[in-house]
């Protein structure tokens, strides 16, 4: 809701939304983490670095807001580049539902397939992930040669700890993936907390007595 009426500033340790960079909406809003619109900037300028040099990119993304928003934004993130620094969004949603999204996913993932590339983006939950790449390595898009970043809408760490049987497809596809996490800071190594870090330390000692 908005937040103008009462006139009452909101800081957010983890709101990402970029809806909320509507400063006519949310006047009194601001955040200390980059919007979803930062960590898609982030990710461009990661992929069209000297070394990897990535010009293609297929992503596969919840049709929800988030994952809509994050896919609008990789794009516009990498038309704002020069263009010979650009770098080839195909984008392909699936459908949350959990009554159509297996077979939907299969559909996506076959087109991402056909593109021949080797960078991929995933904007979905932890509830995806095993279909996702169970289907990506059956089409032959995971494993070895690939590679898959994937948002934070995947726990960062839903594959701790996690052990698929050796030679199986998720073993195979799981193999070059890495979790994408977007943070405002942390202590420094001599455990001194600055900024940020001291910020999360007093929201988080509010309710202490």
């Amino acid at each position: 809701s908005s937040n103008r009426e009462g006139r009452v500033p909101q800081i957010s340790p983890l709101s990402t939304s970029t809806e909320l960079d509507d400063k006519n909406v949310y006047s009194y809003f601001s955040r200390l983490i980059p919007s979803d619109a930062g960590t898609a900037q982030a990710v461009v300028d990661y992929l069209t670095q000297p070394g990897l040099d990535v010009r293609h990119l297929g992503m596969i993304y919840v049709n929800d807001p988030y994952g809509s928003t994050f896919h609008q934004a990789i794009v516009k993130s990498s038309l704002s580049r020069p263009e010979n620094d650009r770098v080839t969004v195909k984008g392909n949603p699936f459908s949350y539902s959990v009554s159509e999204s297996s077979r939907d996913i299969e559909i996506q993932i076959q087109q991402l397939a056909l593109t021949g590339y080797r960078y991929f983006f995933g904007v979905f939950y932890d509830e995806h992930y095993e279909t996702i790449m169970t289907y990506a390595h059956k089409h032959g898009i995971a494993g070895p040669g690939f590679v898959w970043i994937i948002s934070d809408g995947l726990s960062n760490t839903f594959l701790d700890g996690r052990v698929y049987k050796p030679g199986s497809a998720l073993a195979i596809a799981s193999q070059g993936v890495g979790i994408l996490k977007a943070e405002g800071g942390r202590e420094t190594m001599n455990g001194d907390p600055r900024g940020y870090d001291r910020f999360i330390k007093a929201w988080y000692q509010q309710g202490e007595v």
